[in-house]
């Protein structure tokens, strides 16, 4: 009966944290989806872009292709992720 209860109270425990995981990662894709509309590769980043891009681990680069295919992939694992735990992008 003690086993249970245990149970009981870990699965309780965890169903917040996978909730509110699961809307952290909404959050963090909804940013970068309109971090990619915004982002014009081509053209000088402005000091508040690379601030936020900073913020997903991708600074400053030359090559336009590595700042999209960064961004891309961490949209991606961010979706895999929110998919795995239940979410909906």
């Amino acid at each position: 009966m003690i086993n249970i209860n245990l149970e009981s109270n870990t699965s309780s425990q965890e169903q917040p944290s996978i909730v509110g995981r699961i809307q952290e990662l909404s959050i963090i894709i909804e940013d970068l989806n309109l971090l990619c509309n915004e982002l014009d590769p081509y053209h000088p980043l402005t000091q508040e872009m690379g601030k936020r891009l900073a913020t997903y681990g991708v600074f400053e680069s030359d090559d336009p292709f590595l700042i999209t295919n960064k961004l891309v992939l961490i949209l991606e694992n961010s979706v895999e992720e929110l998919i795995s735990l239940g979410g909906t992008p």
